[in-house]
């Protein structure tokens, strides 16, 4: 089944368009490869076109209406979407380039684009730079902007689970300098610890956060447990092995989380390219393995998720800041129809679940910036509908 959604994408990459400069031509070439590569040459890409005005090239960024981050099809890159992947590496270049700003003013230099992204690059970078000192990452959250505060506790998980097993920028480090030919200037010590504890990440979660954040912080641990699936030969099956061997205490937040973000950058692409059954297995074998059923929605909720994620990502365009989308004078009242058929398109995705977990998809899927455009833009579907007068405030992080 293709559904309108993706013809409408269709027609939009293949759509004639002004030849790119150089620089969207490069990081274009970036959404096309491996996706384990793809952060790796976002950062390359950076590096080679920075000119040594920090302030000057972030503007050129921003005010490049080139870029795109469309690739060949619907599967993520290692840390997400294309385009938060990118912003990543936005964060990685800020931190990495700079030695004399402050965390805050490091943070100012960001922005909110695609997830935050930008600030998690920031972060993994500086944290890793400074041994994830436990009072570093908590200045992280206090210095998070108005409205980034749960994507600041989603990246706080990230570098727990970082700092009590190994770094993932240890293994994409190497892969930069591999195929990219860039080192970075310094060396770092991307394990602090012979043996690894995955207690200890939740466990910290729970000491440097407010007690509202914990979720949101666990959800950085499971995306950082998918990381490493990512470059595992069983794939998940070994994170989710990790998860069986550790405390009871943190066991079904480890579990949980991990489903989580299965769903959204397993199973939701899937769902995005039609591949139905596919994805339907995925989250059945995954919860197979561990033998727990009743954890099944986590991964429906990350489906929905993921599709939400990948909106934002396809269409950049409809948002100021990432957060109130544009429509000027240019917007015809046939393109806002167009925009209003495709986010119904978009939402029909999530009738593929199971029955009894299409609730989960779709409260997912109302945990994006998704939920934006289908308010403003009175875009009415029955089943979500009848979801939003009791729909929680549950965000969507990374």
């Amino acid at each position: 089944m293709l559904t309108a959604a993706l013809i409408f994408m269709a027609v939009y990459y293949f759509a004639p368009r002004e030849v790119l400069g150089e620089f969207s031509n490069d990081i274009e070439q970036c959404n096309f490869i491996e996706k384990q590569l793809r952060f790796s040459c976002y950062r390359s890409v950076i590096e080679k076109y920075n000119e040594g005005d920090l302030d000057k090239f972030l503007e050129k960024i921003e005010n490049n209406t080139d870029l795109t981050f469309r690739g060949k099809d619907t599967s993520y890159a290692i840390f997400g979407t294309n385009c938060h992947t990118f912003y990543h590496a936005v964060g990685d270049f800020i931190a990495s380039s700079n030695t004399e700003l402050d965390t805050q003013s490091a943070l100012d230099h960001c922005s909110l684009s695609c997830t935050n992204a930008c600030m998690m690059g920031l972060y993994k970078r500086t944290a890793l730079e400074n041994d994830f000192s436990s009072d570093l990452l908590g200045e992280f959250y206090e210095v998070c902007r108005e409205g980034e505060k749960h994507q600041c506790a989603h990246e706080i998980g990230h570098l727990l689970h970082d700092k009590y097993t190994v770094s993932i920028l240890g293994i994409l480090d190497e892969l930069t300098s591999e195929h990219y030919g860039f080192v970075y200037p310094r060396e770092y010590n991307y394990a602090l610890f012979e043996n690894p504890d995955l207690d200890a990440p939740f466990e910290e979660c729970r000491q440097i956060l407010p007690e509202g954040e914990f979720p949101y912080c666990y959800t950085g641990v499971g995306h950082n447990l998918f990381l490493f699936s990512e470059f595992s030969p069983d794939g998940y099956k070994t994170q989710l092995q990790e998860c069986v061997n550790i405390g009871e205490a943190n066991q079904e937040n480890c579990f949980g989380f991990l489903l989580f973000r299965i769903g959204i950058n397993s199973v939701a692409p899937k769902f995005l390219s039609s591949q139905f059954v596919e994805g339907n297995e995925i989250c059945e074998d995954a919860v197979g393995i561990i033998g727990r059923d009743d954890l099944l929605f986590h991964c429906y909720k990350g489906v929905g998720g993921g599709i939400g994620l990948f909106i934002e990502s396809e269409y950049p365009e409809y948002f100021i800041d990432a957060e109130l989308p544009i429509f000027d004078e240019e917007y015809k009242l046939d393109d806002i129809r167009n925009i209003k058929r495709s986010l119904t398109d978009f939402a029909k995705l999530c009738e593929a679940s199971p029955e009894k977990l299409e609730t989960e998809c779709f409260q997912g899927l109302l945990g994006t910036r998704f939920r934006t455009l289908y308010l403003l833009l009175g875009v009415e579907h029955e089943k979500i509908e009848g979801l939003l007068p009791d729909l929680d405030d549950f965000e969507v992080s990374g």
